[in-house]
């Protein structure tokens, strides 16, 4: 009975401990390291605006092709002046930045929601996200140098700016395309009551010059039906062309050409369209 009376109190006093410890522990498996989370925070943070970033940077491109073409140059300049200064220079302007924007949230001038439309954007805003661009761009390789990013600080290497110069020209190309249909849907509805009244048909609004180059004498002769374009804003012009194929369809090139319509330059591999007639 006496040992039995040890037994009991030797396991009270070696086991309490080791069930506090045991409950201690699985108290800690269930609180991550403070760091750990910390870490898992400020990932969270750059992924953000890494987003953030992309986000202005398509409504930019979306509003204004030579805007964000600016806001590009404008970090990429930026990162060739980082290229060549020490830590010094790059920890005073990453002080600056976070005086600036304190929080991730301050750079979001999108007000990035699921229900918030892009389309309606003021020319001072454009002009707005095109500065905290080149700002994010700043603070998102400041942060990739001071953490000693395993691809490197710089956001703007021979690959990015080769994607970026492919997507301007598609996006002009784009652009150009739409245009000359704009103008030459204009033409054709001023022109469709005219049509008995001239056989050298013109129109000229704010935006567009149309006319015929029907014997103009800086064309080759041809049997196409031939129209000059005007971009009065951009200062561009083109030609607008019409001819039939083997099969009677009709086709539709266009073609970008100088102010006096005397040569004629490709705009992409699709500058013929064939329309069934």
């Amino acid at each position: 009975m006496q040992y039995l009376l040890y037994l009991v109190i030797a396991a009270l006093v070696l086991g309490y401990p080791l069930l506090f410890l045991a409950h201690r522990s699985r108290q800690e498996r269930g609180q991550p390291d403070r760091n750990a989370l910390a870490s898992r925070y400020f990932s969270a943070e750059t992924a953000y605006l890494r987003l953030l970033r992309r986000e202005i940077a398509h409504i930019l491109l979306a509003a204004d092709i030579a805007l964000f073409g600016r806001a590009f140059y404008a970090a990429l300049e930026w990162q060739m002046e980082a290229g060549e200064s020490g830590d010094g220079w790059k920890i005073e302007q990453f002080n600056a930045l976070k005086a600036q924007y304190p929080r991730a949230a301050d750079f979001d001038i999108v007000r990035t929601r699921h229900c918030t439309r892009y389309e309606k954007t003021d020319r001072e805003r454009l002009d707005q996200m095109a500065a905290v661009y080149v700002d994010l761009s700043r603070l998102l390789m400041l942060d990739r140098y001071f953490t000693n990013h395993p691809k490197g600080w710089m956001l703007y290497d021979d690959a990015e700016i080769a994607a970026f110069r492919e997507e301007v020209s598609l996006l002009e190309e784009e652009a150009f395309r739409s245009a000359a249909s704009e103008a030459m849907k204009r033409f054709g509805i001023y022109y469709r009551d005219r049509a008995s009244t001239t056989d050298k048909p013109a129109y000229e609004d704010d935006s567009y010059q149309v006319i015929s180059l029907t014997g103009n004498p800086n064309r080759q002769v041809t049997l196409d039906t031939e129209y000059g374009i005007t971009f009065k804003k951009s200062r561009e012009y083109a030609v607008y062309s019409l001819s039939q194929d083997e099969n009677d369809r009709q086709v539709v090139a266009l073609h970008r050409s100088n102010s006096v319509f005397s040569q004629d330059f490709a705009i992409g591999p699709d500058s013929r369209a064939t329309v069934a007639a």
